[in-house]
């Protein structure tokens, strides 16, 4: 019964994990760079200077004086690229687009404004010629690897409840595996994170599974005053025994979850952080919650 119950519970969690990550937006942003060439990515963040971008599984950060242009409001995650060629007519005018097919005596191109044909009669020489499709600019590749890490780690808490729930379970012992996963990186200071989490007391036991969402923020710029919070929402699953007797409960609850602490310990590959966590457990009849002390670490590859 137990491993039905339980096996149940993990399809739930599963599917609660993979419909919060269905529902995440997917953005795309185009690129322009003076010599013509375009690029279609992965939108990451961007602040008043640079415009972080990921194009073909790797992360670039330009300057955005260096781009001719960008567009952000594409709805779409597709990379790709091309190259604008510019026709110089003989009148002086000049055209940008991209060669859409080229004959013995004329172009056709795509242009901003849509498809036209030029006769190469109308044009000054040299003719542009179809080029492949560029790769992105080496020199904007992020060597930030702090920012471009995975981090997976365990915790451990210790959590006084709150009333009502005190009346009958007096704190909550915790340990948990959590991951933040680099492509889920949102911006450069907010992270997405999934965590596990199992939850005993004296007649309870809890496992709970939630998406966090993780806010660093650093200090005068120094590594040690490094702070973190973090939102989450999830599910939970408690088995709650009644004293003096073997009847036994359980129920499935939505829950949210609060942290505030400290990151500034790293050693090599390593994470720590000290924060005060608070853990709620929704039912009809209220909340149910407990408050206290978090203890993680990690290592970031």
């Amino acid at each position: 019964m137990f491993k039905k119950v339980y096996g149940c519970y993990l399809v739930n969690l599963l599917q609660v994990f993979v419909g919060i990550f269905a529902t995440l937006p997917i953005l795309g942003a185009e690129l322009r760079f003076p010599n013509g060439e375009v690029f279609q990515t992965e939108f990451v963040y961007e602040d008043e200077r640079i415009l972080s971008v990921r194009f073909r599984g790797k992360e670039y950060k330009v300057p955005k004086k260096s781009l001719e242009s960008y567009d952000l409001s594409k709805k779409s995650s597709s990379v790709s690229s091309y190259k604008l060629s510019s026709f110089v007519l003989k009148d002086g005018s000049t055209l940008r687009g991209t060669i859409a097919e080229e004959k013995p005596n004329e172009y056709t191109i795509k242009t901003e404004i849509g498809f036209l044909t030029l006769l190469k009669s109308e044009l000054k020489t040299p003719y542009p010629v179809q080029s492949a499709p560029p790769d992105f600019p080496e020199e904007y590749r992020s060597t930030d690897k702090e920012t471009n890490q995975t981090r997976v780690g365990l915790s451990f808490n210790y959590l006084p409840t709150l009333p009502p729930l005190s009346q009958s379970t007096p704190a909550l012992l915790g340990a948990s595996l959590f991951v933040e996963p680099a492509f889920l990186r949102i911006t450069e200071k907010w992270q997405t994170g999934f965590k596990y989490e199992y939850q005993t007391s004296r007649n309870l036991t809890i496992h709970s599974g939630y998406t966090y969402f993780l806010y660093s923020k650093q200090l005068f710029d120094n590594p040690i005053l490094d702070f973190y919070t973090s939102i989450g929402l999830g599910v939970s699953q408690a088995a709650f025994k009644t004293e003096g007797s073997n009847l036994a409960f359980t129920g499935t609850n939505p829950l949210v979850n609060w942290e505030l602490g400290w990151q500034g310990l790293k050693i090599s590959k390593s994470f720590y952080r000290i924060g005060w966590k608070n853990h709620c457990f929704i039912e009809e009849k209220g909340a149910f919650c407990g408050s206290g002390i978090e203890i993680s670490g990690g290592w970031a590859f």
